[in-house]
């Protein structure tokens, strides 16, 4: 009835980074060296409000602007072009509730154009066709020409989500007007079709285990209505007490949610910052944020099915066992894509043991504990313990996860390194999605989809990468692929074909799983690899 999910671009499944603070030309360059020094990616860096004028002769902080206050960038362009030299999107927060003032840059053709004579504030009005023409040539068009990705629409509707609705409706198309540059707005729910217009604002939240908690349900409910793309403020916005415990549970909750977004209020006691923590808390936090930018084709190729399906990114895990929605201990569990399961932690860990004790329930089948790899049979309730470095999300048979090999960078393009995680015991075959990510072309056939086909032996397995839909040159013409085979022994024949070329392979043993590489292989065409041994798969279960 109101249309398919909107895809979203592709940097907006990386690590978004945002705080309610004033920047400037200095504060933003030191904060891309510090993250650059520790190696940590992020892809979109959101300005709030301080970017703009908030104190002009009588009017002192405004909400609304949109002309950069040159007195912290002498040149928002260049500011702007240095993050984008390094993949990094820029977002500004705008609200125009309050309308317009006439200390902006393009007030006075603003007002030509409505008749308007004695420079008073001209007020908003989102069912105005002139005012929202005057919202979008006269003020948003400029900040875009800067270089502008998006915007974060801070208007609530004054309670009237009719209001909302609008606003959001025109921003989202506008943001969209060019072929070369995909739809995008950060936004408060507009209730009317809201899978069509991401991204979603959560709104700002307390500092607390008890804001953490409610979260799983926040994200199960919105998948009940369709929409998958809602945003939160990773560790809390304002309020309660800061701990490192609870940053990271945020964090890691957020790294397997459909947007991580960072934000926090001002002053010095709000920690975003990871290198701001201990030693052992920033390790932790950095680890997690390179895995989340790992995981974006997976992701994205998720998103893709999520607009041509309907099927939302988190699926609730009640979904597939109804006696679990009134359970305490299990009714927050959910599906993340195809082929992931998630048990988030929202409780604090037991002081004696130094550990979280965490009951989950893992569903009918085998599944493997996505970091560790370890075996669980399904149908079964468990127990276990949990360091704060560790999380609860886990892998059915046979998944296949498509990962970035490259995580210290703002890697959000498509990768020449790709790693592909398979975890052994079901033969499954895995559709990896790609596009440039950022235009709309994808519409007119410009992707390519490359199957990724497991075929699983005891004693025998081969992987067959081909593409099978769409362009060429969307993709690297030729890819690094890392094939790590989870849970599995070292296999005593390895070997490689492209079509039917036999090309070189190297193999060796990381822990618990068995790694096979090929260098410099063109993506289009058939990469077979084939892997014999005895009794290959490693069969310690997890008991407890």
């Amino acid at each position: 009835l109101t249309g398919s999910p909107a895809m979203i671009p592709r940097y907006a499944l990386g690590n978004w980074w945002s705080r309610n603070i004033t920047y400037d030309d200095f504060s933003t360059t030191e904060l891309l060296k510090k993250f650059e020094k520790k190696k940590i990616p992020f892809s979109v860096m959101l300005f709030d409000h301080d970017w703009h004028y908030r104190n002009v002769g009588d009017y002192t902080g405004l909400k609304v602007g949109y002309t950069f206050n040159t007195n912290l960038f002498r040149n928002p362009k260049e500011m702007i072009d240095k993050f984008h030299q390094r993949g990094i999107r820029v977002g500004l927060c705008i609200n125009p509730e309050q309308g317009f003032y006439p200390h902006e840059q393009y007030y006075k053709q603003a007002s030509e154009f409505l008749g308007i004579t004695d420079s008073k504030i001209i007020m908003f009005d989102p069912l105005n066709p002139k005012i929202l023409d005057v919202l979008f040539k006269a003020f948003l068009h400029p900040l875009e020409n800067y270089g502008v990705d998006f915007f974060w629409n801070d208007y609530k509707g004054d309670a009237n989500p009719t209001n909302l609705w609008t606003i959001n409706h025109y921003l989202y198309l506008d943001s969209g007007k060019s072929q070369e540059k995909r739809s995008m707005i950060l936004a408060r729910n507009g209730i009317y079709g809201a899978h069509r217009y991401p991204v979603l604002y959560g709104g700002s939240s307390e500092v607390s285990w008890e804001a953490l908690k409610k979260l799983p349900f926040q994200y199960l409910n919105a998948a009940n209505i369709g929409v998958s793309w809602w945003s939160h403020d990773v560790a809390g916005n304002h309020g309660g007490i800061e701990e490192s415990e609870l940053y990271i549970r945020y964090l890691e909750l957020s790294v397997y949610s459909p947007i991580l977004r960072f934000h926090g209020a001002r002053g010095p006691y709000y920690k975003r910052e990871p290198w701001l923590w201990d030693v052992k808390t920033e390790n932790i936090a950095a680890e997690y944020l390179r895995l989340r930018h790992r995981l974006i084709p997976y992701l994205y190729t998720e998103a893709y099915n999520y607009t041509k399906a309907g099927t939302p990114l988190i699926q609730p895990f009640y979904y597939n066992y109804l006696w679990v929605y009134d359970d305490e201990l299990y009714k927050n569990q959910y599906y993340f894509g195809s082929q992931l399961l998630v048990c988030p932690i929202l409780d604090k860990k037991d002081p004696t043991m130094n550990r979280t004790i965490h009951r989950f329930f893992i569903p009918d089948g085998i599944w493997y504990d996505f970091k560790t790899g370890k075996k669980f049979p399904g149908n079964k309730k468990y127990v276990s313990f949990f360091k704060e470095e560790d999380y609860p999300v886990f892998a059915h048979a046979g998944s296949i996860i498509p990962l970035s090999n490259r995580s210290d960078y703002n890697n959000i393009g498509l990768p020449t390194d790709m790693e592909i995680q398979i975890f052994p015991g079901v033969s499954n075959t895995y559709t990896l999605y790609e596009d440039d990510g950022i235009t709309s072309l994808y519409k007119e056939g410009y992707y390519l989809k490359t199957s990724i086909d497991y075929n699983y032996l005891r004693n025998n397995y081969t992987v067959i990468i081909r593409a099978i839909d769409g362009k060429t040159g969307i993709v690297p013409d030729k890819r690094n692929y890392k094939l790590v085979f989870r849970n599995t022994k070292q296999a005593q024949d390895v070997t490689a074909y492209y079509n039917s070329n036999k090309i070189p392979v190297t193999s060796s043993i990381d822990g618990n799983d068995f790694v096979v590489e090929i260098k410099d292989c063109p993506t289009v065409g058939q990469l077979t690899v084939s892997c014999k041994g005895r009794d290959i798969e490693i069969d310690a279960v997890r008991l407890i």
